[in-house]
């Protein structure tokens, strides 16, 4: 089940850009993010099935919970040619668990 008002989060950045996401969570009533983390994985376009951990992308520490329903991500760095799929996690005051993946595509033009 998707926890989020659209199906895919796709972006493409470079490798000196910062780039601000926020994902917006689909809204419950009485319940608000009490905590959450991303975790990120890279690899290359011609040979998608070599998954990396991805230590070259820089992102904020924790997820900044921006609402009762939002989160935020900061982005930085990359390698070039490399996509990278970020992993979000959201727990909800009633301990439920949320989650989320966007994709990021680091080109240099």
């Amino acid at each position: 089940m998707n926890n989020v008002e659209y199906n895919l989060l796709a972006y493409v950045k470079e490798p000196n850009e910062v780039l601000p996401i926020t994902v917006k969570f689909i809204s419950v009533l009485n319940k608000y993010i009490k905590f959450s983390e991303a975790v990120a994985t890279k690899w290359k376009r011609e040979s998608p099935e070599n998954v990396e951990s991805a230590n070259t992308i820089m992102m904020s520490s924790f997820p900044i919970i921006e609402s009762s329903n939002s989160v935020k991500i900061l982005l930085a760095g990359g390698d070039d040619g490399y996509d990278y799929k970020i992993s979000i996690t959201a727990i909800l005051d009633n301990d439920d668990t949320l989650y989320e993946e966007v994709f990021v595509r680091v080109r240099q033009d």
